[in-house]
């Protein structure tokens, strides 16, 4: 402000101009502004690119998180034959950006969160997904374990294939009837009630013989067969009375087993059987049963059983079990000699870093509400996202994955979980040749391949590491610390459903069911609030490295060899598989425990036709209904023929491949223990260079390009300094030579016009005095409030109280070098808030010029800044102190936060300039 006195008149104060007026009055409000205050957000980052990348590049593109986020905004996209840097414009204060880079066909070979530290990004292999330790690995066999079950093998569609079906050993399959009464292992004792007549097979006062073991064809080990893996028995205790009772009359009592852990029986009157040793292979009936004969001159003739399987029962009589049909191997970080070893030494992830963390807002585009593993089945239709969306997911007999680069890695990451059970996952592989085999041929060959687990806690819990700062979570954790551990990450004990609790035993309850949904809760609450980014749950993802063992490591009947050596190095041509064990942690660490077994509806492989000749079908035509509760549905099973069961689909996203896995069952027999089929009860990224046979699945909306927002004071009026006198956007994405700039806001009543050092593209106008080109929608003359219509009056304010929705775009033409920045972050460049001024039409006939603050000049009052394209423009007559407490004592990042006294009094825009 400047004083002037006349030489005549000392007293006369001069009036100051409107330049004047502002700045005096916004000191007088808001103080001097310190030299180092921010009045543009946008600052320039140089990117490096590693050599290597660049030899394979077809185009590198920049976002601001994972493409298909709400939020995601299209930052820099550069095609081949670029130069070994890029440069571009990025939000102050943001401390990673989402970098992709795609071959000619389209695939990534390189997309990862990368960090930016001042100002600096070195985009390159060091630290990308597929690299990782060189620690070896060791594999154990746990097929021993007695967790593993059966599968029925004389079904319509499978009885041929298993009859004909030869074994690693080169046998044929042994096949079991399970109806079978095994007599000659059934040695039976009671244990109690002394019968001091010393007749063992007849008492006519107590009525039951004690301390006989009923010997008739009895196996010399005393025990039950080894093979008797079922969940459920029925024995029969055979007696008849004595003749002058009753003549040669002959019964027979039966109970009937539904739970091993316990023997309570259920028929009978409750008869109790019990183990002995600790081993459950000796059976004994204890005097509780026999004594509800006493007195009944009983005569007890023999004891046998008949074995079923408790989920099918009475579906099958013949069996064969999974551990002679393949050899099953754990992954583990050291060498294990027994399961004890293994379950404590398993294979672990490796968490990605803090710089690579994903947002729950980037996995909308997969499981927020319109994603094709969205939580659960749409309610309103009864669909499952199997069926919705079969059109558009990888289904179909093979399921495979082919590597397409010799001696290249392979690798898994964990991204996102939404299931109760504690699985486990693994994969398996075969060459070319073996997949191109006849069905059957090839289906056998397949089964008996060798089976790796690689997660044997698939947890999602137990994998991924979240921060979630509206819950409190603040450092990264684990939900979960695992079933081994036993304690959620608070320290509470996990909430698991143990033996003898119904179908729902071993799933985790924790946080009453809260738990199993946390995830999903999160990616809910990003899709809902895009622009919270303060408040949105971030990820680690879990990193798995899949291991290759050559043919010479393994023997004659395709087993491993003691010293067997893998690698991370697969061979070209190599198909890889996978399977997911529902519960299989949980029954591993059981053992025989619990009733569940891993039987062929729990173990369920990503070739569907393993699965049909696994027994594992549903029928044609399922559909769903909502029975109530927040997850609950019920499977209603169809009315066609079996098909395979297909728990794994697959689709390209963004050049990357995206694997979701289904945990729940296809159906039972009677259809009402089946899925939601929702397939996102593990969501995998699949990493490596594989032929590209999927699906490239684009998301349904356009990308934003990113935008950035323009608010000015226009000096006329009352100085209210709301700064929504004119507000205009400007979005442009690094590497492109044209930027388009949108009318948002025009609050103020004075003719104003918005001018640009770049014309507008077709344009023949010719620049002013002083090199600007004043901006004009087609049929406009270029004041501001006709950028919605051509008869609009200046007097008038737009979206000045209320959105009301954005005026015409135009597009520009720029140089490369186009930046938004100060020009005091690039010395020498055009800059300075990308080179835009606004011309005001003053009262008295005058023109005032608002131009960007100018850095090199040091303190100013600002009558313009630019902003993020999220933040929201104060209503009018509203200061902007009133909104963003921060403006006033000069806070770093003051637009981020709106906590004034009038904290919603802003106009709730929703601009998002598209990327075309």
């Amino acid at each position: 402000m400047a004083l002037i006195l006349s030489a005549c008149q000392s007293d006369r104060l001069e009036v100051p101009d409107r330049q004047e007026l502002y700045n005096r009055e916004f000191i007088k409000k808001f103080g001097i502004s310190s030299l180092d205050h921010e009045w543009n957000v946008a600052v320039r980052v140089h990117a490096d690119i590693e050599s290597s990348l660049l030899a394979k590049a077809s185009i590198v593109n920049v976002y601001t998180s994972w493409p298909g986020n709400p939020a995601c905004a299209v930052v820099a996209s550069y095609e081949a034959g670029l130069a070994s840097s890029i440069e571009f414009d990025y939000p102050q204060g943001l401390k990673k950006a989402y970098v992709q880079i795609l071959d000619d066909k389209g695939k990534a070979i390189y997309a990862q969160y990368t960090p930016i530290n001042n100002g600096c990004m070195a985009i390159g292999s060091r630290g990308s997904r597929t690299e990782a330790s060189s620690a070896p690995v060791y594999a154990w066999n746990i097929g021993e374990n007695r967790g593993l079950g059966s599968v029925p093998v004389d079904r319509d569609h499978n009885s041929d294939f298993w009859g004909k079906f030869i074994t690693n050993d080169g046998n044929p399959l042994g096949i079991k009837d399970v109806n079978v009464k095994y007599k000659e292992y059934s040695p039976l004792t009671v244990k109690e009630g002394a019968d001091g007549a010393g007749n063992p097979e007849i008492n006519t006062e107590n009525g039951y013989t004690f301390g006989t073991e009923w010997n008739v064809n009895a196996h010399i080990d005393g025990g039950l067969p080894a093979d008797m893996v079922s969940n459920s028995a029925v024995f029969e205790l055979t007696y008849s009375t004595p003749a002058d009772l009753e003549t040669d009359v002959k019964s027979q009592m039966k109970w009937s087993d539904h739970n091993w852990t316990g023997y309570q029986f259920t028929g009978a009157d409750g008869l109790i059987l019990e183990p002995t040793g600790g081993k459950k292979r000796v059976v004994e009936i204890t005097a509780r049963g026999i004594n509800n004969l006493k007195g009944n001159l009983i005569r007890i003739q023999g004891i046998n059983y008949t074995i079923y399987s408790l989920r099918f029962k009475g579906a099958t009589n013949n069996v064969a079990y999974i551990n002679n049909i393949f050899k099953l191997y754990g992954l583990a970080e050291s060498p294990v000699t027994d399961f004890e070893g293994y379950r404590h030494n398993y294979l672990k992830p490796e968490n990605t870093s803090e710089a690579q963390a994903y947002s729950a807002g980037d996995l909308v585009p997969f499981v927020g509400s319109t994603g094709v593993f969205r939580e659960e089945i749409n309610k309103s239709d009864g669909q499952c996202n199997l069926e919705k969306y079969r059109d558009r997911l990888h289904i179909d007999d093979r399921m495979d994955f082919i590597v397409a680069e010799d001696m290249s890695e392979v690798s898994i990451d964990y991204l996102f979980g939404s299931t109760s059970y504690y699985n486990s996952f693994g994969y398996f592989y075969y060459t070319d040749a073996e997949a191109n085999l006849p069905e059957e041929q090839r289906i056998a060959l397949l089964l008996k391949k060798p089976k790796f687990i690689l997660m044997y806690d698939a947890c999602p819990f137990s994998n991924l590491m979240s921060t979630n700062p509206r819950e409190g979570y603040t450092d990264w954790d684990r939900l979960s610390n695992g079933l081994v551990a036993g304690t959620a990450s608070n320290g509470d004990a996990l909430g698991i459903i143990g033996p003898g609790q119904g179908h729902e035993e071993g799933k985790n309850n924790t946080w009453d069911w809260n738990m199993c949904k946390r995830f999903a809760d999160y990616v809910t609450y990003a899709e809902l609030n895009p622009d919270d980014t303060d408040n949105i749950a971030e990820f680690r993802s879990a990193k798995y490295r899949l291991v290759y063992y050559a043919p010479d490591q393994f023997d004659s009947h395709n087993e491993l060899k003691p010293e067997a050596t893998g690698s991370y190095k697969f061979p070209l041509g190599t198909h890889i598989a996978f399977f997911v064990i529902t519960s299989g942690q949980y029954i591993f660490e059981k053992g025989l425990d619990t009733s569940m077994k891993i039987d062929n509806r729990r173990i369920q492989f990503s070739v569907p036709l393993m699965n049909k000749y696994m027994g594992n079908t549903m029928n044609h035509g399922h559909s769903h209904h909502a029975i109530g509760g927040q997850f609950d549905s019920e499977m209603i099973t169809g009315g066609g023929s079996p098909e395979p069961w297909t728990p794994f689909v697959a689709y390209q996203w963004n050049g990357e491949t995206i694997m979701g896995v289904e945990d729940g069952y296809a159906e039972t027999e009677n259809g009402l223990n089946g899925s939601d089929h929702d397939m996102n009860d593990m969501l995998l990224r699949v990493n490596g260079r594989f032929v590209d046979d999927l699906e490239e699945l684009k998301p349904d909306d356009k990308p934003a390009a990113q935008g950035w927002i323009i608010a000015c004071e226009d000096l006329g009026g009352s100085l209210d300094f709301d700064f929504n006198d004119v507000v205009f956007g400007i979005s442009h994405v690094a590497g492109e030579t044209t930027a388009r700039v949108t009318a948002l806001a025009a609050g103020g009543t004075l003719p104003v016009f918005i001018q640009s050092k770049y014309p507008m593209t077709g344009s023949t106008d010719s620049p002013d005095s002083d090199g600007y080109y004043t901006l004009k929608p087609e049929g406009s003359d270029g004041e501001i409030h006709r950028w919605w219509n051509p008869d609009n009056s200046h007097s008038t304010p737009i979206n000045a109280f209320a959105w009301g929705g954005a005026g015409k775009y135009v597009t520009i033409n720029v140089p490369e070098e186009f930046t938004l920045t100060d020009k005091a972050e690039l010395p020498g460049a055009e800059g300075n808030m990308g080179g835009f001024r606004v011309i005001v039409h003053q009262p008295d006939g005058k023109t005032s010029a608002i131009t960007a603050p100018d850095p090199d000049k040091g303190t100013q009052t600002p009558q313009m800044f630019l902003a993020p394209r999220a933040w929201l423009w104060p209503r009018e007559t509203q200061s902007i102190d009133g909104v963003y407490g921060g403006f006033i004592p000069w806070y770093e990042k003051w637009w981020e936060t709106r906590d004034g006294a009038n904290a919603s009094n802003v106009v709730l825009h929703t601009w998002r300039p598209i990327h075309d």
